[in-house]
């Protein structure tokens, strides 16, 4: 948005009304609920008066005075509104000031493969990843964050942005239906990365690549060492065993109908290729981490990305606004206080 045009927004804001908290603003259905509950009341006192002593009420109390009734009614509901309104907050003027947010930009490649429906995680790897991808999302405040998809190539799921309630919303539509074309091409998500990342800095750049490391095309290590040499640093989770795992099949109901096969007919066993994993990270001096069920290995990542030099992201104007919660406070105290004060009957002249 154009600069001159956020500041009259922000000054156009100052001069509006709002709450912080202004769920409290339904509790103002309740002037008209009791206006009725109290007008029933009436009808039913008044019933009984006449049903009492008919005609002669009025002649045994004459110094009752039903004005002063309406008068302490419509001060007790003025005054509850007025309460309400300042447990409300209502807010208005301040000032606007520009909130600058600092941080870095963090791509995170989550592989979306076959490969990773392989049960060794719980309930599978692709599971596995995606919960942990979302954990770190949570905790990494004011960085910008993407998402890019791999599997026989890779595409941006999501841009780097700030809005992290994105992130995470498209994070957990991603499927092995992600990309239409099966495989791994690790390469092809460090080449997406590259391109994704503002070439002209050499710093403030983390690609962190959650794969179980099954490459099948491309160079990831030499595409890799470019990205370090444009400052990227890569950090890698590997997902899975070394030992390998079936990758199962399932019918329409969910149940396991058999173990995906290879041309030969061989069951095809998924391996964690952690050679390869720890050589990407290596080629632009960052770390590889092994995925745990317990996600351990999630604290030591956050720790090497806040570890990082932050830089000024995009700022905003914002406006700090004034509380106003004195005002209707004070006039509903009053007016709460003045109707105790009014008195139902009038003096009797001596």
């Amino acid at each position: 948005m154009n600069p001159q045009v956020q500041a009259q927004a922000a000054a156009a804001a100052q001069d509006a009304v709002r709450f912080g908290h202004p769920a409290f603003l339904w509790l103002l259905l309740g002037v008209p609920l009791l206006l009725g509950l109290i007008a029933l009341a009436w009808r039913a006192r008044a019933r009984a008066r006449v049903a009492w002593a008919g005609s002669l009420f009025d002649r045994l109390t004459p110094d009752l005075d039903r004005g002063r009734e309406r008068l302490r009614v419509a001060l007790f509901l003025l005054g509850f509104a007025f309460v309400v309104l300042a447990l409300a907050r209502p807010q208005w003027g301040g000032e606007t000031v520009m909130m600058k947010r600092k941080g870095i930009d963090v791509l995170v490649a989550l592989d979306t493969s076959n490969s990773m429906l392989a049960e060794d995680m719980r309930p599978n790897r692709l599971a596995s990843a995606k919960r942990a991808v979302a954990d770190l999302v949570t905790r990494m405040g004011g960085d910008r964050i993407g998402l890019i998809a791999v599997a026989g190539e890779a595409y941006v799921v999501c841009p780097l942005t700030l809005d992290h309630g994105t992130v995470l919303l498209l994070l957990d539509s991603m499927n092995p239906n992600s990309v239409s074309i099966q495989g791994t091409n690790l390469e092809d998500a460090i080449r997406r990365a590259r391109a994704a990342f503002v070439r002209e800095e050499h710093k403030h750049k983390a690609l962190v690549l959650v794969t179980d490391g099954e490459s099948t095309t491309g160079d990831a290590v030499r595409e890799a060492q470019q990205a370090g040499e444009e400052g990227v640093l890569i950090y890698t989770i590997g997902i899975g065993s070394p030992d390998g795992q079936p990758i199962p099949e399932r019918d329409e109901n969910g149940n396991v109908s058999g173990y995906k096969r290879d041309r030969a007919g061989n069951v095809v066993n998924s391996r964690l290729d952690e050679d390869t994993l720890r050589k990407i990270a290596a080629a632009t001096n960052g770390r590889y981490f092994r995925a745990s069920q317990q996600g351990v290995e999630l604290a030591m990542v956050l720790n090497e990305l806040q570890a990082l030099e932050k830089k000024d992201l995009e700022g905003q104007l914002a406006t700090n606004y004034e509380e106003r919660y004195q005002w209707p406070l004070a006039l509903g105290v009053l007016l709460l206080g003045v109707e105790i004060l009014v008195p139902y009957r009038r003096r009797r002249e001596a």
